[in-house]
């Protein structure tokens, strides 16, 4: 079961299984489930319509992805109970789901569970996030952990690489240089926001891993490779063979967001092995990549 299915990472993270296992998916959404058979509406905010779905022979499933966040930061910041709503109640219904249903649970997770000290950050290391958006999701984290459910947490971090199948999404960073680079007028791009990129085919790989080996952890998956916001944006701009005197360089504090950000980033991995992931490629391997798929 894939929760989130109609957003990006729950699209790819569905194609990836589809492409390299033969497990079967259920897709659920805020507003609807589906499986091989069709299609229903439901409401996932409701605590009965999973239990009652635990209980459905048709609905129940050894393995759940939860991939269904509110992930804009500021909104986050200015909207707290919806947040909460979205990324720490939805994620007690999903184990309450997994309790009755004896599955286990990737619960995906991020680098806003720190902030408070600079990275890049390890597995091991404790989280201290600095804005409201971190906050709901070290709640899920400890949620989890708390739980009876046997959880993988996957953080992650700057994913990139797909265009959403939804008109009103918001273009990832990519998607956004490439338009502003296309225009041939110049811009302005964060240059003191370190990170560390991650396709999101990479990603979804990843995750495919973490449901065939069961074992609960927590792992980072995220690019090898550590760049700014700034030196991404040239990056784009060389592959693309387009003009990087068009990217001129800003300050953070000068987008006067409504959230703090941990900008210097990145996430790093102690064991890659152990947990059974293999490591994700750099962004520079990545972006040629994102450039084939768009032309396509």
């Amino acid at each position: 079961m894939v929760v989130g299915a109609q957003g990006t990472l729950g699209l790819a993270t569905m194609e990836m299984i589809r492409a390299e296992s033969r497990h079967e998916l259920i897709a659920v959404s805020r507003g609807y489930r589906a499986d091989a058979k069709g299609y229903e509406r439901w409401e996932s905010d409701q605590p009965r319509a999973w239990k009652e779905m635990a209980e459905s022979d048709r609905w129940r499933a050894d393995h759940v992805v939860n991939a269904a966040a509110m992930t804009a930061v500021d909104a986050c910041e200015k909207e707290r109970q919806e947040a909460w709503r979205s990324n720490v109640e939805i994620v007690e219904h999903i184990l309450g789901y997994c309790r009755k249903s004896d599955a286990d649970l990737t619960q995906i997770s991020t680098d806003y569970v720190f902030g408070s000290e600079p990275g890049p950050y390890r597995e091991d290391d404790r989280p201290a996030p600095i804005n409201y958006y971190g906050r709901t999701k070290l709640a899920a984290e400890n949620a989890c952990r708390n739980s009876s459910v046997p959880t993988t947490i996957v953080r992650t971090m700057w994913l990139y690489g797909r265009q959403s199948g939804n008109a009103n999404a918001k273009p990832d960073f990519t998607s956004w240089v490439r338009q502003k680079l296309a225009t041939g007028e110049k811009f302005k791009v964060v240059e003191d926001e370190y990170g560390t990129p991650t396709h999101y085919d990479d990603l979804a790989h990843a995750i495919l891993q973490t449901i065939e080996k069961r074992t609960p952890s927590l792992i980072h998956a995220a690019g090898e490779e550590r760049v700014s916001r700034l030196e991404w944006a040239r990056l784009i701009a060389k592959i693309d063979g387009r003009r990087a005197d068009l990217i001129e360089e800003m300050s953070a504090r000068d987008l006067n967001r409504a959230a703090q950000r941990p900008l210097d980033s990145g996430l790093l991995t102690n064991h890659p092995q152990l947990a059974g992931i293999t490591r994700l490629p750099s962004v520079s391997e990545g972006e040629k990549r994102a450039k084939i798929l768009a032309e396509r």
